[in-house]
């Protein structure tokens, strides 16, 4: 007679029979047929410390720490502990001035209701609220985004530069987005013109912004420069050649010709060098044969010629033998000598093409000759690149004819040159304070005395006239 089969070892007074191979399987007892054991049904605590819910470890509670924050030495933080978020009742927009994010419109309910509330009342809460935004300004007072500079550069800085609007806004724009030292370059040129129509008003952030744009332009045109020059950056670094040239121009205060070096004339610490490095990469484009747009309108190419019908060739001439008396009477006594001769050749080189444009004569109000002011702003700025090192050399060592040449250019700026070209001005006007104080009133006095005695009165008074007390 077969046993009977054996009972369970976990609960002796419940009998069952085995499971068969295949047959019907119960979820209450396992394959030996014996009852499973299950676990009770509980609530899920869901007010354990941050710790422990982070390290999914059972929480005992305890305050103000629980044992396993205690063994374990680190913070015990319970959810009712935490300190609130800062309720907002509108959304925030943020302009980021390095890279745009996206911005997501909508209410922010308040934490306390969002929490509480059953859903079906949050939605409704939400269909309710209508789009709210505060009266604020999108971006902040004095911080001046890339997108706002980039929107005042098209349009209203590009139409005061050399060439005019079109050039900028059709040719240089285009190559912003591949050359990142470029976009700097024009970010930089805008926050400048903004400071100068605001220089009452403009804060302290807004300089900073410029800046900001003037160091990563340079440090980005620096490291272009490095390297070889392409057909592909080309245009790219003679647009920022002239970008960085016109804002040496319209930086205007004299700080920053003293931290440069106090003892020379501003024009010769930022403006003979930067125009030199222009003709430099102009003549690079020259040698590589290959086409430039930018280097063709620098040296007058595919665009009109200089309008020399507007100048005064009876008032040329007598400009050439003004400048020749400013050498005699500038030397002295040293104006003999093989420097001496030397010294002659490069003023009279100056002298010549400086007389071409102060003897222009036109009506800078009138609408029409707009054009031509943008001839003459383009011959005056590139002037200083004109020049033979040995004159910029002489400058340098404040030579008294070459400063009294230098003068004479700062104020032909004032006067030629219309209103609109705000970043000469402000310069040309500060030249001619400094190179008055390094000529001295002695030596135009004498300048003037020997005018009076060739019959050359009239043309100190057109060319220095201006700045004469007496």
């Amino acid at each position: 007679m077969p046993s009977p089969p054996p009972k369970s070892s976990s609960r002796p007074d419940v009998f069952v029979f085995p499971i068969a191979s295949g047959a019907y399987s119960d979820a209450s007892v396992d394959q030996d047929g014996n009852p499973i054991r299950k676990r009770r049904q509980h609530a899920k605590s869901r007010s354990g410390c941050g710790t422990c819910k982070a390290r999914k470890v059972k929480c005992d509670e305890q305050r103000p720490r629980c044992r396993s924050c205690v063994s374990r030495a680190e913070s015990c933080l319970y959810q009712d502990q935490r300190p609130e978020k800062r309720k907002s009742e509108y959304v925030s927009l943020r302009a980021s001035t390095s890279k745009p994010e996206h911005i997501s419109l909508g209410t922010v309910m308040p934490k306390s209701a969002s929490v509480q509330a059953p859903r079906s009342q949050r939605v409704m809460a939400l269909r309710e609220e209508k789009l709210q935004i505060p009266p604020t300004p999108l971006f902040p007072r004095g911080e001046l985004s890339n997108l706002e500079l980039m929107h005042h550069f098209t349009t209203h800085t590009a139409q005061t530069l050399l060439f005019g609007s079109e050039v900028w806004q059709d040719e240089v724009l285009s190559l912003v987005l591949e050359n990142k030292y470029l976009h700097h370059a024009v970010l930089l040129l805008s926050a400048a013109h903004l400071n100068f129509l605001h220089a009452n008003t403009s804060p302290l952030s807004a300089r900073q912004t410029e800046l900001q744009h003037y160091c990563l332009t340079m440090a980005g045109f620096r490291g272009a420069l490095s390297r070889p020059m392409e057909k592909r950056n080309q245009d790219a670094l003679i647009a920022c050649s002239l970008i960085v040239l016109q804002h040496c121009w319209a930086d205007a205060s004299p700080a920053s010709s003293e931290e440069q070096d106090a003892s020379k004339p501003c024009t010769v610490n930022g403006l003979f060098p930067l125009a030199a490095g222009l003709r430099c990469l102009v003549l690079s484009t020259w040698d590589s044969n290959v086409g430039s747009v930018l280097a063709d309108r620098v040296c007058f190419k595919q665009v009109k010629p200089f309008p020399w019908q507007f100048c005064n060739a009876a008032f040329a001439a007598s400009l050439e033998l003004f400048f020749d008396l400013v050498f005699e009477v500038g030397h002295g006594e040293y104006a003999s000598g093989e420097d001496a001769f030397s010294a002659q050749i490069h003023h009279k080189q100056a002298s010549e093409r400086l007389t071409t444009v102060l003897s222009i004569t036109y009506d800078r109000t009138d609408p029409e000759c707009a054009s031509l002011g943008l001839d003459v702003a383009r011959y005056l700025i590139l002037w200083p690149a004109m020049c033979s090192d040995g004159f910029r050399t002489l400058a340098e060592e404040k030579d008294p004819a070459s400063l009294v040449l230098l003068l004479a250019y700062a104020l032909g700026i004032e006067r030629i040159l219309p209103a609109s070209f705000w970043w000469m001005h402000g310069k040309a006007s500060l030249m001619s304070r400094e190179l008055v104080s390094a000529v001295g009133w002695k030596l135009l006095e004498s300048v003037r005395v020997a005018a009076e005695e060739r019959d050359l009165e009239h043309v100190f008074d057109v060319v220095l006239g201006g700045i004469i007390p007496w």
